[in-house]
């Protein structure tokens, strides 16, 4: 090959790098924008379509906002639509899920109060449960972090007792390692070194999940399914005189009945 020819070659191969090396417009424009901050309320009215991206876990259309929140500060989160059932979930950066809400809105519309354990980026997703598309209007606030009301403790007998009661998406938000951001109830209950305890959460709405804290605040015992179905039973026999706390929450962050039942054995 001559030299005339090694001089077209080569810029043919510098032709091929730069036009392989462009960015097209339509690819800027898929870019996603800088995340909001929240200091003050936001408010995004919006339009589901069927091209739209597909979300993971409800197979429909989805949008996806961006939003610097910060760990300590509590955040709530609606998505309403008057064309679709609305489906709200939200993401940290890394895209892993971190809660997710269907109705709790009222009628078809979607609420999550979401409190981050760490300041970051987080994506909040707007989803169509029925798969239709149409308009919606998404919002997100601060809010006042909601504190665990306790009740007065109650000692434990041979009859034992039973309660009933709601887990509701406005509780305090449970910190255990595998319930954390399900709303949760607590029941202080005074308990005698030698005894041996059942405690049982029995529920038909959600997936039951019980943790019992010492005096001292440490958990000493847990359960998901031991009570059948998906019902948590805790079998616990006490090392201390003292009040323990019995925290009642799920594991699939639902709000729902429940009943409570504690007898010594």
């Amino acid at each position: 090959m001559n030299a005339k020819w090694l001089v077209v070659v080569a810029m043919a191969a510098v032709a091929v790098i730069s036009v392989s090396g462009l960015v097209s417009p339509l690819e800027a424009g898929k870019e996603k924008p800088e995340a909001q901050g929240v200091e003050k309320p936001v408010a995004i009215d919006g339009v589901l379509r069927e091209s739209d991206p597909m979300d993971k876990k409800t197979n429909g259309p989805c949008k996806t906002f961006s939003f610097k929140l910060q760990k300590g500060k509590s955040y709530v989160i609606d998505l309403s639509s008057d064309d679709f059932d609305s489906f709200l979930r939200i993401e940290n950066a890394a895209g892993k899920e971190l809660a997710w809400d269907d109705d709790s809105g009222g009628g078809l519309n979607s609420r999550l109060r979401f409190e981050p354990t760490q300041d970051g980026t987080y994506n909040v997703i707007a989803c169509s449960y029925d798969l239709k598309p149409g308009k919606f209007k998404l919002q997100i606030r601060q809010a006042e972090p909601v504190k665990d009301v306790i009740p007065a403790a109650r000692a434990v007998g041979k009859d034992g007792f039973i309660l009933q009661g709601k887990l509701t998406k406005d509780l305090a938000l449970d910190e255990g390692r595998f319930t954390k951001g399900s709303p949760r109830l607590i029941q202080p209950v005074t308990m005698k070194a030698g005894k041996s305890y059942t405690i049982d959460l029995i529920s038909d709405d959600f997936d039951a999940f019980l943790r019992l804290l010492n005096p001292d605040g440490k958990q000493v015992a847990f359960d998901d399914d031991s009570g059948g179905e998906l019902n948590a039973r805790i079998v616990y026999r006490c090392e201390q005189d003292g009040e323990f706390r019995i925290v009642m929450t799920n594991l699939d962050r639902r709000a729902g009945a429940f009943m409570l039942k504690v007898r010594e054995e």
